[in-house]
C-alpha cells in the first residue's frame, strides 16, 4: 500500500508545476511583456494567465515544450517507412514526456545560468529521485522506466536519444512563428 502524500497524486502535483516554469531561454530573450533581453530571470517564475494562444506573448511553459515534442514524435508514425525502422516511436514518445520532468523541481537551467553541466546533471537526477520517492513503492517499476529514459536521453547516444535531443532543437525553432519570441517594437519616428 502507497504511504499517505505518496502516490500517483502526490508525483502528477509535483510534475503539474511544469505548467508553470516557464521556458528560461525565452524570457532571457526579451520574450513577453515587461522583459528585457538579458533579464536575470528566477527559475521558477509562474506564467500569467493567457487565452492560451502562444501568439499573446505568453512564454511558453516546459510544460508546453514537452507537449510539443510529444506530439512531434507520435507523427513519426507517418513518416516514411525507412525513417520508422531506425527508431522506437514509443520509446521516443515517452522519451520526449520525460526528457524535461525533473524541471519540475530543478527549475528550466540553461547555459546562461553559470551552472556547470556536471552540476546541473546532478540537480536534475535528485529532482528526479524526488518524484520517484513521491510515488511511493507500489510505483517503482513506473519510476524506473522515467529514469531509465531520462538517462538514455542525458547520455545522447541511441539512435532515439538522438532523435529527441533534434527533436528539442526543432520544437524551439517551432516556437518562433508562433509567437514564443516577441517582435521587437519598430524604431521611435524621428524629428520631422
Amino acid at each position: 500500500m502507497t504511504s499517505p502524500g505518496k502516490g500517483p497524486i502526490a508525483f502528477l502535483q509535483l510534475v503539474g508545476k511544469l505548467k508553470h516554469v516557464r521556458r528560461s531561454g525565452w524570457i532571457r530573450s526579451g520574450v513577453g511583456p515587461g522583459r528585457a533581453p538579458g533579464e536575470v530571470v528566477p527559475r521558477f517564475t509562474p506564467s500569467p494567465p493567457t487565452s492560451g494562444h502562444l501568439g499573446s506573448q505568453r512564454i511558453e511553459s516546459v510544460s508546453d515544450h514537452m507537449h510539443r515534442m510529444s506530439v512531434m514524435a507520435l507523427l513519426m508514425a507517418w513518416a516514411p517507412s525507412s525513417a520508422q525502422a531506425l527508431v522506437d516511436r514509443d520509446k521516443c514518445i515517452r522519451m520526449a514526456l520525460v526528457h524535461d520532468i525533473a524541471e519540475s523541481i530543478a527549475g528550466d537551467i540553461t547555459p546562461h545560468d553559470g551552472v556547470s553541466n556536471e552540476d546541473k546533471h546532478q540537480l536534475e537526477l535528485d529532482a528526479l529521485i524526488t518524484l520517484g520517492n513521491s510515488l511511493g513503492e507500489e510505483y517503482q517499476d513506473a519510476f524506473s522506466e522515467i529514469l531509465s529514459l531520462w538517462n538514455e536521453y542525458e547520455a545522447g547516444e541511441s539512435p532515439e536519444a538522438i532523435l529527441v535531443k533534434d527533436l528539442d532543437k526543432l520544437e524551439m525553432l517551432y516556437a518562433i512563428p508562433l509567437g514564443c519570441i516577441a517582435t521587437p517594437p519598430p524604431p521611435a519616428p524621428g524629428p520631422r
